[in-house]
């Protein structure tokens, strides 16, 4: 599966929605409307030095996502990864979209290109220390990676933590899970 869905040949990646999204009928779609932060003029973009997908992302207001949060008006999403089976990820030639960052273990989107930051919703996300179902998300202000419970450097986001994970691996977040009596 790709596009929107929740998994890439059956395994889940970084930043994919859990399920795929559904129209009226409960039929899959990948038109489904999502909540996306609003852009300014124009379409938000990755920031010089680009932006790394699945994880957390701030927008400015010049318009630019970046993974580290330069404001306090900055709006926070989860930076919305795209996966293709037809090779439409190519921009020109010889380049893609996207680049491996082997340091931080995720694609990042070259810097002016659009990004899509998605408001809320169910996500698979990576926790560095492991995940703990019912524990708020926080977000590194370092490089916007998830991180369960709070942390210092982190900013409390309004997802939380609805599956368990192994640390360095990844687990779901939501913003309508509901946990407690």
């Amino acid at each position: 599966m790709f596009g929107n869905s929740g998994a890439l040949n059956g395994y889940p990646f970084e930043g994919a929605f859990v399920s795929a999204p559904v129209d009226r009928s409960l039929a899959p779609t990948f038109y489904n409307p999502v909540p996306s932060v609003l852009a300014s003029p124009g379409a938000l973009r990755a920031a010089p030095g680009g932006t790394l997908q699945g994880r957390f992302g701030w927008a400015g207001a010049d318009g630019l996502v970046r993974n580290t949060r330069l404001a306090p008006g900055d709006t926070i999403g989860i930076v919305k990864p795209f996966r293709s089976s037809s090779g439409a990820d190519v921009v020109g030639y010889g380049w893609t979209w996207q680049t491996w960052d082997s340091v931080a273990r995720a694609f990042r989107v070259r810097q002016g290109l659009g990004v899509n930051l998605i408001a809320s919703g169910p996500f698979w996300v990576r926790f560095a220390g492991g995940a703990y179902t019912g524990e708020p998300v926080y977000a590194s202000l370092l490089d916007g990676s998830a991180v369960s419970g709070p942390a210092a450097g982190c900013e409390l986001t309004p997802w939380v933590v609805s599956s368990n994970g192994p640390p360095g691996n990844l687990a779901i977040i939501s913003t309508s899970a509901f946990f407690g009596a």
